[in-house]
């Protein structure tokens, strides 16, 4: 399985999302970790042979809260519905991450993340 990640942050206002911080959100042990998680915990259907090879490219958003949680989880761009809700259930059953900060304080802050998927 080939899995290639990239991910952003950014903000808005104070009270809501923000997108603008000092340091982004980060995943428990960061981006190699979060690679390994998803990779250690995607499935594909138990329908799909050695032959098959599902290739996808992923987008998804969610805002990562004060206390790490996943929430407002959209994949942008995927596959069909249930893949979509598939991927989307994967990404909320993450960890809680380490939440991103503004001078200092902890902010809820909108986090995108794009991956390449291939089932072999």
């Amino acid at each position: 399985m080939l899995l290639c990640f990239s991910g952003a942050g950014f903000a808005q206002t104070a009270d809501s999302v923000h997108t603008m911080v000092d340091h982004q959100a980060d995943f428990p042990g960061g981006n190699a970790e979060m690679k390994r998680w998803i990779t250690d915990n995607l499935t594909f259907p138990p329908s799909l042979t050695e032959e098959d090879n599902i290739i996808s490219h992923v987008s998804v958003s969610f805002v990562v809260e004060l206390d790490g949680r996943l929430t407002e989880i959209r994949v942008l761009k995927g596959g069909d519905p249930t893949t979509n809700r598939h991927i989307a259930g994967i990404i909320k059953s993450m960890p809680r991450w380490q939440p991103a900060t503004l001078n200092g304080v902890a902010v809820r802050s909108k986090y995108h993340l794009t991956c390449n998927i291939c089932s072999k």
